[in-house]
């Protein structure tokens, strides 16, 4: 409160002009000027009297609370922690630490009559606003340089590729008097690519890169730093508008990229699954040619009825068999059509975001796929007839020659 204080005296006194850095005045003997007379003051210096010339330094406890009049004069101290500004323009312009992104912890504006932190003011929010903009631009830089103290100027470092080159970009943070009229109003999108939620995001660098490639895209590299930072605060609306239309082409390519290629390995996997039912039945429907020639010996009248019978009876189980495996195929054929509806769902939710190229590939792939299952649905048709051919043949055949 010794901060306050201070201020509570300078008020008492009128807020007289601050010549040297010092003011004077009288002030009457409250009990709450007398307490803040004997409060610590640091970093400011009092001196007072009461009734003229009488010093009063030994006699503090003995003050009287009656109003009497006394004197005072007050040197202002020159550390930061405290420090009087002429006004928020004069802070703006000479608080070192303002400049690094690190808020004052407690100062007075002249001009403004606010005494920080114990008293609030627009201006006040204007000016946290501004430092922590400056705050999140050095946490988004690849690095910055403060080692030029004398001027108290922050150098910024960007480094971003455009046209697979990588170039910096140097920014350094000062502050102008105009600049106290157009501090960035909205600056959250920065915020939050600081924060450690937006790291555990899938596009977290990429984000970052298109800020960087941005930044760069408008400030040119070969502009003066300083011009550069004050191209950024004056115009911040209107890179803020290129910055999400970087973003949404990024993500838009994305976006598409990475659903032409869930298209294009949905069709690749219920390619392979139709491949693998016709080629499991292909090798079944081979024993078929074998099936046959076991008819051969039925031209054969030295065969008695017996042995053509058994004969049969293998081809009528051969068949059977093979009748149960295209059976088999077929509901993997009909399960694969259900997954292949739930594929195909799925990417015509989207289908509206798509470009229309994507779309069309899209379409494409679905008539080639409904020509693959009707297809496949027809030669198990096929592959059921030849099943059944051998058996079929033999019993035609064994009866024929059994009545000759």
């Amino acid at each position: 409160m010794a901060h306050l204080d201070v201020v509570q005296l300078y008020r008492e006194v009128n807020r007289p002009e601050i010549p040297d850095n010092e003011f004077s005045g009288r002030i009457a003997a409250s009990a709450e000027n007398i307490q803040r007379l004997k409060s610590s003051l640091d970093p400011h210096r009092v001196d007072f009297a009461a009734q003229g010339d009488e010093d009063l330094v030994d006699q503090m406890e003995r003050l009287q609370t009656d109003g009497a009049p006394i004197d005072i004069k007050i040197r202002l101290g020159s550390k930061a922690v405290g420090k009087w500004y002429k006004s928020a323009i004069n802070l703006l312009l000479s608080c070192a630490s303002l400049k690094k992104g690190v808020f004052p912890t407690s100062f007075y504006l002249i001009d403004e009559d606010v005494c920080y932190p114990e008293e609030s003011h627009p201006i006040i929010d204007e000016l946290k606003r501004f430092c922590e903009f400056i705050h999140v631009l050095l946490k988004l830089a690849h690095y910055h340089d403060t080692k030029n103290s004398t001027t108290g100027i922050t150098t910024v470092v960007f480094v971003a590729s455009i046209s697979e080159i990588s170039k910096p970009l140097l920014l350094d943070i000062h502050t102008s008097q105009e600049m106290i009229e157009c501090i960035p109003q909205d600056f959250s999108f920065m915020s939050y690519l600081i924060s450690d939620e937006a790291k555990l995001e899938p596009h977290y660098h990429e984000k970052l890169h298109v800020f960087s490639s941005t930044l760069l895209e408008f400030i040119n590299s070969d502009e003066a730093p300083t011009d550069a930072f004050s191209k950024l605060v004056r115009s911040w609306d209107k890179f803020v508008e290129m910055y999400q239309k970087n973003l949404s082409t990024y993500l838009s390519g994305f976006t598409f990229h990475k659903a032409k290629r869930e298209v294009a390995q949905a069709e690749i996997d219920i390619a392979n699954q139709l491949s693998n039912i016709i080629s499991d039945i292909t090798n079944k429907i081979l024993t078929v040619p074998v099936s046959l020639a076991a008819i051969i010996p039925f031209f054969n009248y030295n065969f008695s009825f017996f042995e053509c019978s058994i004969l049969t009876l293998g081809l009528l189980i051969t068949s059977v068999i093979i009748s149960g495996s295209i059976d088999n195929q077929k509901n993997r054929l009909d399960s694969i059509e259900e997954s292949k509806i739930l594929v195909l769902q799925s990417i015509d939710g989207k289908k509206e975001q798509y470009p229309k190229d994507l779309s069309l590939s899209i379409e494409k792939m679905k008539d080639r796929l409904n020509k693959c299952f009707s297809n496949a649905r027809k030669w198990l048709i096929c592959y059921r007839i030849l099943s059944w051919t051998p058996v079929v043949v033999a019993m035609i055949v064994f009866l024929l020659f059994r009545n000759r």
